[in-house]
């Protein structure tokens, strides 16, 4: 079942990789002309070349990319990878099974893999925050990465319910939430891991 769930969600990702590439490489060029402006904003050739430098020289600005990368992949996924649906709302309340068996055979695994979907975006949001931040405020940082994945999953679900793209379920925005949880966790462990580190060999 395990296999299954890896190869679903990695396969839906992949799908959307180079257009979520592409957007990432733009919304990080748009963060160069804000913070950047004496730099960027000088001919392409030279905006590509501040891009690659602050890809190399700023962690902030690794992190900030491959959260925004992850966070298309799963926006495209969620949202461009959906059947058109006359009513969004004729399932609201179902989706709670973490998956299906049919003939002694795992058929589907939705609320598993809505789970582990928003495991990487909460650890990386909480790391940039935590980068951003110094380290500090870890509580508050903990906090933030949770309702950051809640807000970025009704945002979906809301997205999904006006296009009428796919179906509105409470049940993926509790599973969201959950992954989101599981992710802030395993930071806060990898955190607290390190930190445990250099105070023994420091």
């Amino acid at each position: 079942m395990l296999r299954s769930i890896l190869k679903s969600i990695l396969m839906a990702l992949y799908q959307y990789f180079w257009v979520s590439l592409l957007f990432s490489v733009i919304v990080m060029i748009c963060y160069l002309f804000i913070y950047e402006k004496h730099e960027s904003g000088r001919g392409l050739l030279k905006t590509m070349k501040l891009w690659f430098s602050s890809f190399r020289r700023s962690s902030v600005f690794r992190l900030l990319f491959f959260l925004v990368f992850y966070s298309a992949m799963i926006a495209f996924r969620t949202l461009l990878g959906r059947e058109f649906f006359k009513d969004p709302l004729q399932n609201i309340a179902g989706g709670w099974e973490l998956f299906s068996v049919s003939g002694g055979k795992v058929t589907a695994t939705n609320g598993i893999e809505n789970i582990i979907l928003f495991i990487p975006f909460s650890f990386l949001l909480f790391w940039f925050i935590n980068k951003r931040k110094n380290g500090t405020r870890v509580v508050r940082s903990f906090f933030a990465g949770i309702l950051s994945a809640l807000v970025f999953s009704v945002v979906i679900e809301m997205s999904q319910l006006w296009f009428c793209l796919g179906t509105f379920q409470v049940s993926d925005i509790v599973y969201n939430t959950l992954g989101g949880i599981a992710g802030s966790l395993a930071y806060l462990i990898c955190f607290g891991v390190q930190s445990l580190r250099r105070k023994i060999f420091c």
